[in-house]
């Protein structure tokens, strides 16, 4: 028997080592997660989802490219790269990683101030920028702080992804007609330069890309199947050859052809005087791209049933990013648009992406004149429908609809996004983010209570001046929230208006609280000693794990009374509670009767003992 005990034990405690080095591997490389779904029926299914993403990642490349400042091969670059490491370091199965539109809009609003756009010293600034960056999503990925995102709040990202939008179809106005004039610092002066400038408009300009943006439209609107970006692209090349070679139109400025062959292996050059610099604009375009890649990953993750660890998606991201930044690409993050193509696409691991990858870098390889007569007016108008398509109107008008508060936020996100910098707009995006956290923690809603008299189990419904309270000596309360520093006071304040405190016996019911801190369990004190003052006492019921834990751990359980004041049931609680009001009561009234009848005795006595001393002194006389 002991050597049969002895040879399981010895196997358990096998399996244990063998679960815990799972996990060390799983952790340092996700990618054998899925590396062993791989099959011959799944690879083509991934290559067919292949083909449909790198069709879409192929004019966005380019598009994201030239907002971000850079030559189109950067996008290129990126668009390769970023989906390999993801896919391998990531938590996702089916987001796809590159260059974004809206992280693109960002580099070019913190970076033109410094560098002129394409020259060689703002490549060198995107580049150091991304490093950073990824250097910063990494070590937050590394410390496990994923759940910093969760304090973003939809509103707030919904703020900044239109005014993005907003600044980047701007952006694209001078392209667009056919006008020259300076960048400028934010949309108000962008479309006022653009009034200026108006008069010197060029028709053909105009025509070229105002047809190609129709062409984008429609064939969005009816054949949504089709790459639609793509199929603009070719036309707008097939126009302006026509423009160029049939009717001699000069001035069509064209995207050149890219440079063949394999991006070069850099290493940015990151000073101490750039690091600090450069820091804060860093963390904003970091913070950016990961809500970014969060949010979409957990989007498709609701469709899918895939569990999304944020840290690992925080490594994954910081380490694509770091090696964008020495292979020629800049800042990337989870794309949306090729994202939901690849799921769509019946992706079923993240080779798809990879696959996706390799078939940019063919192309790369072996067509890179694909863009020599790409005009620039038919790319202005790709990237006006791609910053249209991050305008959510629908959402938009639920915010306004349901809530001034979140219509607030909205508001002062997107006024900074378009009128101040963006990197200012993430920061306040933030701001607001825990701004409005705090205040819906620091408020939680505190609801009178009583027992339903036709529920024998003692159900707890609220009170209304309408509704009898079968126990009006005990006073049953409800907070829904935690009771830390930031709620106490109204918590105190709220108790106090609806005259609770003045009740001798309180119950408060815990099951919603799910953090209570020194300063909460002091307001509990001092409930608790104005309770016993007026002759009661202070009761919790149904404390969550976390509460329980925390009050058993501290000196506060035994001063708040522990097993004697605090129950695991809120019918427990009322039972013990309403009998011990009742056993008083009784007390109370034995002893006045008692004490009554003492009083009755004392009289009756007394007026015999004078009524006997009267006749004594009768007798006497």
């Amino acid at each position: 028997m002991s050597t049969s005990s002895a040879a399981e034990t010895s196997s358990s405690e096998q399996n244990i080592h063998v679960s815990k080095l799972r996990i060390v591997l799983l952790s340092v490389f996700p990618f054998l997660s899925w590396l062993q779904t791989v099959s011959t029926k799944n690879l083509k299914i991934d290559f067919f989802a292949a083909i449909t993403s790198a069709v879409f990642a192929l004019p966005q490349g380019v598009a994201f490219a030239l907002i971000a400042g850079l030559p189109p091969e950067f996008g290129l670059y990126a668009a390769i790269v970023a989906p390999i490491v993801s896919a391998f370091f990531g938590s996702s199965w089916h987001a796809v990683s590159g260059p974004t539109v809206a992280t693109s809009i960002v580099i070019i609003s913190i970076l033109s101030e410094y560098a002129v756009p394409q020259s060689p010293q703002f490549i060198g600034f995107v580049l150091m920028l991304t490093l950073l960056a990824g250097l910063l999503q990494l070590a937050l990925g590394v410390f496990r702080l994923g759940h910093i995102v969760d304090f973003i709040s939809h509103t707030v990202i919904l703020g900044f992804s239109t005014g993005a939008a907003m600044q980047i179809m701007g952006s694209q106005l001078s392209s667009f007609l056919g006008i020259s004039f300076p960048r400028q610092e934010n949309l108000l002066f962008t479309l006022y330069e653009t009034y200026n400038n108006l008069a010197d408009y060029n028709l053909h300009i105009f025509l070229l890309s105002a047809s190609t943006l129709l062409v984008a439209v429609l064939c969005k609107h009816y054949f949504k199947r089709l790459p639609y970006l793509l199929i603009a692209m070719f036309y707008g090349t097939a126009v302006a050859a026509i423009m160029v070679y049939v009717f001699n139109v000069e001035a069509l400025n064209m995207v050149g052809a890219l440079p063949s062959g394999l991006p070069s292996i850099i290493l940015p050059e990151l000073t101490w005087f750039q690091t600090r610099e450069f820091f804060a604009s860093a963390i904003a375009l970091a913070t950016l791209g990961l809500i970014q890649a969060v949010s979409i990953s957990k989007t498709i993750a609701t469709k899918t049933g895939q569990h999304i660890d944020a840290n690992q998606e925080f490594i994954g991201q910081g380490l694509a990013n770091i090696a964008c930044s020495m292979s020629s690409g800049f800042f990337s993050s989870c794309s949306f648009t090729r994202s939901g193509v690849n799921y769509s696409a019946g992706a079923v691991t993240p080779l798809s992406s990879i696959m996706a990858s390799g078939l940019i870098l063919l192309l790369l390889l072996f067509a890179s004149n694909m863009t020599a007569y790409l005009p620039t007016a038919a790319m202005s108008a790709i990237i006006m429908i791609i910053g249209w398509g991050l305008i959510d109107l629908k959402h938009i008008r639920k915010i306004f609809k349901t809530s001034r508060t979140e219509t607030a936020v909205f508001l002062v996100t997107f006024l900074s996004t378009v009128l101040l910098s963006l990197e200012f707009a993430i920061y306040s995006g933030v701001f607001l983010s825990l701004i409005m956290y705090l205040q819906k923690t620091s408020t939680p809603k505190v609801t009178k209570l009583t027992v339903d008299p036709l529920d024998p189990y003692q159900r707890l419904i609220p009170l209304s001046p309408k509704r009898k309270n079968p126990y009006p000596k005990l006073s049953i309360i409800r907070i829904d929230g935690s009771i830390f520093f930031g709620s106490v006071d109204h918590i105190r304040s709220t108790l106090e208006v609806n005259g609770i405190t003045r009740q001798k016996n309180i119950l408060i019911i815990c099951e919603s609280v799910n953090v209570v801190d020194i300063s909460g369990a002091e307001l509990l004190l001092l409930i608790k000693e104005s309770c016993i003052k007026k002759g009661g006492n202070l009761y919790l019921a149904a404390l969550t794990p976390e509460v329980r834990r925390y009050l058993l751990l501290s000196p506060y359980w035994k001063q708040l009374g522990g097993r004697d004041n605090i129950f695991n049931y809120q019918s427990e609680a009322i039972t013990f509670i309403t009998q011990k009001i009742e056993a008083k009561e009784q007390q109370a009234e034995t002893a006045r009767q008692t004490k009554k009848q003492a009083q009755s005795t004392e009289t009756v006595d007394k007026k015999a003992q004078d009524s006997k001393a009267g006749k004594s002194a009768a007798h006497t006389l």
